[in-house]
C-alpha cells in the first residue's frame, strides 16, 4: 500500500524478484512475533528493451503469483519449497511460459530466436506448462547425486519428473539445474532461520521471571534438528 511503480519495479545488475521476510519482535517479548513480506522486481539495466521486456514479463509472474513460504513455521518442508519454485503458480515454469507468451504476443517473428521457448511448445503448437515443468526437471549429470540426497530426505518418490536429460535451464544465483539451486537455497535459509530462533528462545529464557516455552523449544526441535 502507497507504492509507486517504480517502489516495485526497479533496475539492477540482473533480473530477479527479490522477496524479504521481516520478523519483528521485543526481546522482552520474544514470543511475540509480527511477519511482514516485502518484494521488489529488478531488471538488468543493461539490457536492450526487447530483452528487458521478456525479462519484466518473467519477473512479474514471481511477484504476482508466487506462494510465499515463512520458514519460521514448522510446515516449511523441502519437498514442497522445490515443488513451489519449479512447478507452484509463480514457479520457474509459470514464469518462463509467461516469458514465453509475451514474445509470443509481441515479437511473434522472433519467437523461434529464444531457443528453449521452441522446447514448450506442444504438438498443437501451444505453449505448455507441462512441457515446461519437464525442462526444467532434467537435471543432466546431476541427477545421480541429487537422487541420492533426496533418498537420504525420504522425498525421492515425490519427484519422479527427474531426469538425466540435457539440461535447459540453470538458476543463475547458483549455476546449477533449478531443483539443485531449490535444495541448496532451502538448506541455506533453514540454518540462519534455525540459528535465529534459538537466539529468540534464549531471549525468552533470559526475560525476567520467564523459563524458555515448551512449546517453542519442540518447535525448534522439530525444526531445526539437521541445521544446528
Amino acid at each position: 500500500t502507497g507504492l509507486t511503480l517504480l517502489d516495485v519495479i526497479k533496475p539492477g545488475s540482473g533480473s530477479l524478484t527479490d522477496t524479504t521476510l521481516i520478523r519483528k519482535f521485543s526481546p522482552r517479548r520474544p514470543e511475540h512475533i509480527v511477519y511482514e513480506t516485502r518484494s521488489v522486481v529488478y531488471v538488468n539495466r543493461g539490457l536492450n528493451q526487447y530483452d528487458a521486456i521478456l525479462d519484466l514479463a518473467h519477473e512479474l509472474t514471481h511477484f504476482v503469483y508466487r506462494r510465499q513460504f515463512n520458514p519460521y513455521k514448522v510446515n516449511f518442508n523441502l519437498s514442497e519449497f522445490i515443488k513451489n519454485t519449479i512447478e507452484g503458480e509463480g514457479g520457474e515454469a509459470r514464469a518462463f511460459v509467461g516469458e514465453c507468451q509475451v514474445l509470443n504476443e509481441l515479437f511473434p517473428s522472433k519467437y523461434h530466436e529464444r531457443y528453449n521457448c521452441g522446447k514448450v511448445k506442444g504438438p498443437d503448437g501451444k505453449i505448455s506448462q507441462d512441457l515446461a515443468v519437464q525442462k526444467f526437471y532434467q537435471i543432466g549429470d546431476f541427477e545421480d547425486p541429487f537422487r541420492r540426497l533426496l533418498l537420504k530426505e525420504g522425498i525421492i518418490e515425490q519427484f519422479p519428473s527427474i531426469s538425466s536429460k540435457e539440461v535447459s535451464f540453470v538458476s543463475s544465483a547458483y549455476g546449477v539445474p533449478y531443483p539443485v539451486a531449490a535444495y541448496k537455497e532451502y538448506k541455506a535459509v533453514m540454518t540462519k532461520v534455525c540459528a535465529n530462533d534459538k537466539k529468540r528462545i534464549a531471549y525468552l529464557a533470559q526475560s525476567k521471571g520467564r523459563s524458555p516455552a515448551s512449546a517453542l523449544e519442540n518447535d525448534w526441535k522439530q525444526k531445526c534438528s539437521r541445521f544446528d
